[in-house]
């Protein structure tokens, strides 16, 4: 894996093409030299653009999806709170516990 690792960041960086043509390349460079390897893959093109504020898009991107991800998990707890409070049975004021 760590040699097929090392293969795609040399296309990618001699190339200099796009996430489809490094793993065209990586996929021809495996059936001629690594015939039996085999391996998942993930690649993302990173652009550097500044801001108006001076930060690159991701600086902004990566706070959005904290938040997000913070917000989102905090909703799903109040939901579960809220199904599991009326699985339970109602108490009457004269029985005790």
């Amino acid at each position: 894996m760590g040699q097929l690792r090392g293969l795609l960041r040399g296309i990618a960086h001699h190339s200099g093409a796009g996430p489809a043509e490094v793993l065209r390349g990586l996929d021809e460079a495996i059936a001629q030299m690594h015939a039996d390897a085999m391996a998942t893959a993930t690649i993302a093109r990173f652009e550097r653009a500044e801001s108006a504020a001076g930060r690159g898009p991701g600086a902004a991107v990566g706070v959005l999806a904290v938040a997000g991800v913070a917000i989102g998990t905090y909703v799903s707890h109040l939901l579960v709170e809220r199904a599991q409070a009326r699985q339970r049975p109602a108490r009457n004021e004269g029985e005790s516990a």
